[in-house]
């Protein structure tokens, strides 16, 4: 018991202070964190914008956050890399390019699921994809993004390897 209410209160607390850590130019709130830098942004505009998408199935731990438009990494150290190969104590979160990827992701665990959508300047995202899932990875938290409702999977072909 005290573990699960240690990682609510961890959660809880940073619900609440990440979003005015990050409105303080002064507070450096990525210290300590190795950053990938992806080979695929060399020679982009580091303003250039990507639409990309998120699912989150209904038994998923920040469930409740997304259905707000918000999503929380778990915060840790792990590079994107790593995120991608499935430490998730990181400050990354993983999106795809591919709407169908994430409606499976949606509908995965049953119902209850949400699909996200929101664009991100390329200077955010990293692009480590072990599974061909056309994974990318947004650093830190994001605010107010696009919910889309999920389809039935049994109503088409997922693109999954």
């Amino acid at each position: 018991m005290g573990t699960g209410l240690f990682s609510t209160a961890g959660l809880t607390a940073g619900a609440i202070f990440v979003p005015r850590m990050i409105g303080e130019p002064e507070f450096d709130w990525t210290r300590g964190l190795t950053r990938d830098i992806p080979i695929t942004t060399a020679g982009y505009d580091p303003q250039q914008r990507m639409t990309l998408f998120r699912g989150v199935h209904g038994q998923h731990p920040d469930v409740a956050n997304a259905y707000m438009g918000n999503v929380f990494p778990w915060g840790g150290l792990a590079s994107a890399k790593q995120h991608n190969l499935g430490n998730n104590n990181s400050m990354y979160t993983s999106w795809s390019t591919s709407i169908d990827v994430v409606n499976y992701s949606a509908f995965r665990r049953g119902s209850g699921g949400i699909i996200l959508k929101q664009s991100f300047p390329v200077s955010r995202l990293s692009f480590c994809d072990r599974h061909g899932e056309g994974e990318v990875q947004v650093f830190g938290p994001v605010f107010g993004v696009q919910k889309i409702t999920p389809w039935d999977p049994g109503t088409w072909t997922p693109y999954i390897k």
